[in-house]
């Protein structure tokens, strides 16, 4: 597959055409675009766009989530749902596991986030925003190449451009440290100089940062054959200078270097990507859609052999099955479908009213009939004067969890109106668990 790939800076556009085939890297052309309008002519021509810019920051963290908690989604939620205590604004993030406590039942998660508005600024510029297949940073471009040579060893990575210089330092394959640096330099014949000091001083701040990690080699790339005395100045560095070597059979190492943020797209794994949930939701419906019409249209051109009276009827039938298509995924975000758990529901209820009820009290839950549709009671206590039914469930998705509650409490609220019983929920978020106890008076017998 072809790739476009497009680095987004302040002033230009960089495009480049490329594909891996058999672990041969194609070079088709790259062009850097000044003129808006001319980029946005040529992006029309091409799809399967590989997207980097340069964000306003990149917020980390660390999230702890109970190892009981497997479901993706779930945890997404639980990600989101921290992170939108600490941020204020709208974001976009991806998440991966960074380890696991055993000890503590625990499961820790290594999180970054962006925030939207920088995301929607840069891909404003593509009209069909399904041909995006990826949008990311330039910070986690640069990171890919080293990801795909397998370094193991703490790193640290500069890319020099202009008066600019990019900073990564990365453990463990995790991005710690991330920089931006403008330099100003007034003086041209200085410009070595100034980048190298920088460079020092930036990387004496990551090793003090991180003491206990040794950081063993130090890559640059960029714009270095015009600056080769910046190799002369970092001799005092006490870690290992490396250039990365070009892999391409298309560019010479200086184009290769200059571009290699860019050329670090077309490795990026799909984790680091932080495309917006709007074009997740599209291009989900473009798959659902394309399948359906795969579905129903086959069968008809290969029954009605394709003469051209019953080309236009196909045609017809297209815009039909356009429109049923669309009920059916209204229907299908409206629909509520049962799970095994949920058919056995019934059978699981009666062996516990067999096993822990007292005939003799049967009459009294009559009035909780409606709850115990929604919830089945694990206990039942009672005395002469009430009765105290438990309700306990752990679930195995957020969604599911509050979909029971809201539920249970609808119907708790209406039945309050009309008969005396005290209500002691409890809802345990990071376990996915939920418990209520309800009190109700007995009924007198009837002597």
């Amino acid at each position: 597959m072809k790739k476009s790939l497009v680095r987004i800076k302040e002033n230009s556009f960089i495009l480049a055409d490329v594909s891996i085939k058999k672990n041969i890297f194609k070079v088709y052309e790259i062009k850097e675009y000044e003129d808006k309008e001319l980029f946005l002519n040529e992006i029309k021509k091409r799809k399967n766009f590989f997207i980097s810019f340069l964000p306003s920051e990149i917020i980390k963290k660390e999230i702890s989530i109970n190892s009981n908690i497997k479901n993706k989604n779930t945890i997404e939620k639980i990600i989101e749902f921290n992170l939108k205590k600490d941020l204020k604004e709208e974001f976009i993030f991806n998440f991966s596991l960074k380890e696991k406590n055993e000890i503590q039942n625990q499961n820790i998660y290594f999180v970054e986030a962006i925030k939207k508005k920088d995301i929607d600024k840069n891909i404003v510029f593509f009209q069909n925003k399904k041909n995006i297949e990826l949008i990311t940073t330039d910070y986690h471009s640069l990171q890919s190449h080293y990801m795909k040579l397998g370094i193991e060893d703490a790193f640290i990575a500069t890319h020099i451009e202009n008066n600019r210089i990019i900073y990564i330092a990365c453990f463990e394959k995790k991005m710690i440290f991330f920089r931006e640096s403008n330099l100003f330099i007034e003086n041209p014949l200085l410009k070595s100089e100034i980048i190298a000091s920088d460079i020092s001083r930036t990387v004496l701040f990551i090793k003090q940062q991180n003491r206990g990690i040794d950081f063993k080699n130090l890559y640059i790339s960029g714009d270095i054959y015009n600056n080769e005395q910046i190799f002369y100045n970092l001799s005092g560095i006490d870690t290992k200078i490396s250039v990365p070597l070009n892999f391409t059979n298309d560019l010479n190492n200086e184009q290769f270097l200059n571009h290699f943020i860019l050329l670090g797209l077309a490795y990026l794994e799909k984790k680091y990507n932080f495309e917006p949930i709007e074009i997740k939701k599209e291009k989900q419906f473009n798959i659902i859609s394309n399948a359906l019409f795969i579905i129903f249209i086959f069968p008809i051109i290969f029954y009605l052999y394709i003469d051209l009276s019953k080309y236009f009827d196909i045609l017809k039938k297209e815009e039909l099955i356009k429109e049923k298509k669309e009920r059916i995924f209204i229907l299908e975000k409206n629909l509520k479908i049962l799970d095994l758990k949920d058919l056995e529901y019934y059978n699981e209820y009666i062996e516990n009213l067999n096993n822990s009820f007292q005939k003799e009290i049967l009459s009294d839950l009559a009035v909780l009939e409606p709850l115990i549709r929604v919830l089945i009671p694990i206990k039942v206590e009672s005395d002469e004067t009430t009765i105290k039914v438990t309700f306990f469930k752990r679930f195995d998705s957020l969604n599911r969890l509050m979909r029971i509650k809201k539920e249970f409490e609808k119907i708790l609220d209406k039945m309050k109106k009309r008969d005396k019983i005290v209500n002691k929920s409890t809802l345990d978020f990071e376990n996915l668990e939920f418990k209520a106890i309800l009190v109700l008076n007995r009924k007198k017998s009837k002597k």
